[in-house]
């Protein structure tokens, strides 16, 4: 993860992502930096959900997932991760 963060642009997306994942930044730091593009928030928001799903919040990855599945780009991982989260979530519900 040190390596794959060295090699990135610490102004440009994914890099507040990667520090998430490090304990480094908040996920309002990464929300924050993703608001530019709509795709880049998708995105954001399907790390963050995965986060939530397996850190046990599954209303939270619910939430987040529902929101890429409204605004992601429908041939992304994203979209197809979030349409079988949401799936996996409300049949256990």
């Amino acid at each position: 993860m040190q390596e794959s963060r060295s090699k990135l642009d610490r102004l440009k997306w994914p890099y507040s992502l990667i520090k998430h994942w490090q304990g480094k930044a908040t996920e309002e730091d990464v929300l924050e930096e993703a608001q530019d593009s709509t795709y880049n928030l998708a995105q954001a928001q399907c790390f963050l959900g995965l986060a939530s799903f397996y850190g046990g919040d599954k209303d939270d990855c619910l939430r987040r997932m529902e929101f890429v599945q409204k605004h992601g780009t429908v041939n992304s991982v994203e979209y197809w991760l979030a349409k079988g989260f949401i799936q996996k979530i409300k049949t256990k519900k």
